[in-house]
């Protein structure tokens, strides 16, 4: 006991000492909220909260001194914040701001419009929904089952994607090198839910419980689902919250069936350790597969490529044969630029993605004074 305890003084000591240091360093430094620091290509200038951000040209950029060019070639970039989409289409065909990503019913009115530029991309997203497996009528992997397979993915991404999304089969998307190439996205087959649930002993029906976020198209989604679900004889209650409220209903694990997916998706790490192992910034125990938290701990020790890339196609897997989400679809986006924004283009940017912004950001025609 003794030589126990005198371990865990030491390692005290060694924490608070660690602590000094870390407060030494801090001492007069600034919150980095309100005065964000880093190493891209624009500096932050000025900002209000909910209005507007001002971006200044960095001429240091490391990425610019590397290749030995001068870039960005934009003096300075103003991000508006305009909650309206409809008042967003007015400014950019107004010229009052250059480039906007437009929301999924909007696309029809930029098809054939000569005076601008549109492209789509595929994004590294994936759309889905959350099951809580520590407790409730989730916890059956039949349930799990039943209501994956009650959706229509399909009739989801041409409805409320307006026919954006791609089926997604798990968390990587088909163009990520994670993706595992063996899996297809869960059929839709409302007779064998139906099936399943008897099973499982909600032969008579089901009430399951949880959140979407307040946004129109999330909105969308839940009520198109929730529909679904009732015509195998699952009662989906659904909550609409704000992010805030969202975030303390995800921490107590409030919730059978609840919002999900997961953005910005490049290192494959980072979803499944936040989703799926016990370490997760978003897993609060709701999720405790002992073959994927295996798998995921191997894979942060392995070095080699074709080796990691096999542990998280074997991740994915586990995944899937577990039901441990619902996986809908991969997102793509849409956005559009007025003419005089140059140096966009699409082929490069879905083939390489963020490296291609990086490497080839976009100019005015003529030089800023034709803006």
């Amino acid at each position: 006991m003794s030589t126990k305890l005198e371990a865990a003084r030491k390692k005290s000591a060694a924490l608070e000492e660690d602590y000094k240091r870390a407060t030494a360093l801090a001492e007069g430094a600034k919150e980095l909220d309100n005065n964000p620091v880093g190493s891209g290509p624009y500096r932050f200038e000025e900002g209000s909260p909910g209005n507007y951000l001002k971006l200044k040209r960095n001429p240091n950029w490391w990425f610019a001194k590397f290749v030995g060019m001068d870039m960005p070639y934009f003096d300075g970039m103003k991000v508006n914040v305009i909650p309206d989409p409809s008042v967003r289409v007015a400014n950019l065909r107004a010229g009052k701001i250059d480039t906007l990503v437009l929301e999924s019913s909007q696309i029809a009115m930029f098809k054939n419009d000569r005076q601008m530029q549109v492209f789509t991309n595929n994004l590294n997203w994936v759309t889905g929904l959350r099951f809580n497996h520590k407790e409730g009528p989730c916890r059956d992997l039949r349930v799990r089952k039943a209501i994956s397979q009650a959706i229509d993915r399909k009739a989801l991404i041409a409805g409320v994607d307006f026919g954006l999304g791609r089926p997604a089969s798990c968390n990587y998307p088909e163009d990520h090198w994670s993706h595992n190439p063996g899996l297809k996205p869960v059929s839709y087959d409302p007779e064998l839910s139906r099936k399943l649930l008897a099973q499982a002993g909600y032969k008579n029906g089901l009430t399951i419980r949880g959140y979407m976020h307040n946004r129109t198209q999330d909105i969308a989604m839940a009520e198109a689902i929730k529909a679904m679900l009732a015509k195998v004889g699952i009662t989906w209650n659904i909550e609409f919250l704000d992010p805030a409220a969202i975030n303390v209903k995800m921490r107590k694990v409030d919730f059978d069936f609840t919002t999900g997916g997961w953005s910005w998706i490049f290192d494959p790490e980072q979803i499944v350790t936040g989703l799926y192992h016990p370490d997760g910034g978003f897993n609060y125990g709701r999720s405790n597969n002992p073959k994927v938290i295996a798998l995921i701990e191997a894979a942060r020790s392995e070095v080699d490529f074709d080796k990691r890339t096999k542990i998280y196609w074997d991740i994915e897997k586990a995944l899937y044969d577990n039901y441990e989400d619902v996986w809908l679809w991969w997102p793509r986006y849409v956005s559009v630029s007025r003419k005089n924004v140059q140096g966009l283009n699409n082929d490069m940017g879905n083939k390489f993605k963020e490296a291609f912004a990086f490497s080839h950001p976009a100019w005015f025609k003529g030089g800023k004074e034709n803006r």
